[in-house]
Parts: C-alpha cells; structure tokens; sequence
C-alpha cells in the first residue's frame, strides 16, 4: 500500500477571507466531493485524490481549527490525521489537555534533528494517553454523532534542557488511530516530523517553481503543468537532502554527467575528475551559483540557493551540450 502525506485536510471554516458555501462544511456533503476530481468550474480548494484503498492517506495538520468537525470528517473519509494542538483544551471528565499530562509517566525519549541553521538535536520526554473531549459550546447546536469527540490518542512531547540559544520544543499531538505500543508513537511521532519536509516542497512549488503565477484557468491544464513543477520540485528536494545524507557519494548521484561537466567548467573552467568531485562539492558549488556565500560558518546550503543554482545550471547545461555536439 502506498503512503500518502498531505499537508492539510480539505476543509474550510468561518474566518477565511474566502466565502465557501454553507453545504461544503457538512462533512457528509464534503465526503462525496473530495473522494472525486472536482470539475473545472469548481472554486473551492481541495486536495483532490482517489480514496479507493489503494493509498494510506495522512493529513498533518499544524491547527486546530475546529476539532469536532476536523476528526469526524476524517474518520468518515478514513484518512489517518495528525493535528499539533494549539489550544489547552477542556476534557469530557472536567480537567484541561495539556494539564492531564502532568500525572502521566514518562514512556520513552526521542532524539530527533531541527531543522534549523545549527541542525541541533532535541531530546524530548514523550507521553502518551487516549483522551476525549467534550463538545463546545458554540458547536453544540450542530448536528453531530455524539457531543463528545472520542477515539483520539494524544502524544505529549516536552524538552526538559533546551540550549540556551533557543526555546524548547514542546508538542501535543492528537490523532484518530489507536498508539497502543511505543513503536505505535514513534511511527506517529516520525509522521509529524515529516511536516517539515512538506513545507520545504510547498515553498519550493511556489516561490521556486511559481506554480501560483500560471494563468492556466481549468483543472485539466494545470494539472500536466503542476505535475511537470511537482518532478522538479522533488529533485531540487532530492539534491537538497542527498547532501546532508550521503555528502561523500560521487555527484553524478544527484546530477547527469553534462550537468556535472558544465557546473566543473564554471567553477573551475575545466572538468573535474569524477573521483574527487562528490555530491558535497556539487551541492555547494551550485549552490553558490544561486548566492550562496560558502563561508566557514554557514550552514549547508538550503533549498532557497539550489533552485536559484539549478536554474542558472540548465542554461550552461545547455551551452555545454551545444558545443560539443558540433
């Protein structure tokens, strides 16, 4: 079964600046919809995939917008979803979400790596317990299942010795499947930290790729465009992240063999000897190709310094390639 990881789940509320039909915040009339494509007049967004078993959808979620509603379409759609919650709040048996915590005991540690300037390593204390919570007032003139949202697992991470440079990272994690073991947790856990990386690939969509300036106004012509940015997207991720991983691999990992010789050219103006040129030294020179400074204190380079990179590589790429061929 393939796993799908989607960033948010479709579903609009009160408060956006857009006005969405009344209808469509029914979960039972949002079911029907979001299980097709939707028409090339439609103006709401979704995110439209086919939900015939054939794909574990997640939907990560870094709201909490309005729970009830947010879960019980979720479990209708069978999607797995995984909110960081925002809000302490009120339990069906009277005591506060992120109060309960405090009675609970520690069930393992996990050291994972932010994704900040310094790359530091956060040991968190984690927690977890099922809860339930009592329906809001303001909801509970709705017509739902039942006036308490149920099924819910809560995961309570806290960093007990943050270094002094930044604040501690403190997470409560709600999600309708059961955690009935620690590999249950971390499997959770290890789903929210791929947030991250789904941010990274938005960003690079659409201030990279610029898939929001198409002038493409129907469904069936954006999407071969949003597919064709979706695969370079995904490669400048995939040189991104192959630095940090396997930096000593050769940079024909990341790159084709023209692209190699053409990047040497500029640096150096002749081709490197593959042996000594690799991916670390690929990654930073087309890097510096988009403004990267390359200075002893810097980090490695982002995603930000590679598309400008990438971009200016094709064209001599292409240079390359033209005068060889003659």
């Amino acid at each position: 079964m393939t796993t799908t990881f989607v960033r948010e789940l479709a579903i609009n509320y009160k408060g956006s600046k857009r006005k969405f039909t009344d209808t469509l915040r029914d979960p039972s009339a949002v079911a029907p919809v979001i299980r097709k494509l939707l028409p090339d007049n439609s103006k709401e967004h979704f995110i439209a995939l086919y939900l015939n078993g054939a794909h574990e959808v997640i939907a990560v979620c870094d709201r909490e917008p309005d729970i009830h509603q947010l879960f019980e379409l979720a479990n209708q759609l069978g999607v797995k979803l995984l909110v960081r919650a925002m809000h302490n709040r009120c339990l069906d048996n009277g005591d506060k979400l992120f109060d309960s915590f405090a009675h609970h005991k520690k069930s393992f540690t996990y050291v994972f790596e932010l994704p900040n300037a310094k790359n530091d390593l956060a040991t968190l204390t984690v927690k977890y317990a099922p809860v339930s919570f009592a329906l809001s007032s303001h909801n509970k003139n709705r017509n739902y299942s039942s006036k308490t949202v149920k099924n819910i697992m809560a995961i309570y991470l806290h960093e007990n010795n943050p270094p002094p440079h930044r604040e501690s990272v403190s997470w409560m994690l709600l999600i309708n499947c059961p955690i009935t073991s620690t590999k249950k947790a971390l499997e959770a856990i290890q789903w929210y930290v791929q947030r991250w990386k789904i941010e990274v690939l938005h960003k690079i969509m659409k201030s990279g790729c610029s898939i929001e300036l198409t002038r493409l106004e129907t469904n069936k012509r954006k999407l071969p465009f949003i597919t064709l940015k979706s695969i370079i997207a995904w490669r400048l991720m995939l040189i991104t992240h192959f630095n940090r991983i396997l930096p000593n691999a050769p940079a024909t990992s990341i790159l084709t063999q023209n692209e190699c010789n053409a990047l040497a050219i500029i640096k150096n103006n002749k081709i490197v000897d593959q042996k000594t040129f690799s991916a670390k030294k690929a990654t930073t020179w087309l890097a510096e190709l988009g403004g990267y400074l390359s200075r002893k204190s810097d980090p490695v380079p982002g995603p930000l310094h590679v598309w400008r990179g990438w971009q200016r590589l094709q064209d001599y790429t292409k240079m390359f390639e033209i005068l060889n061929s003659t």
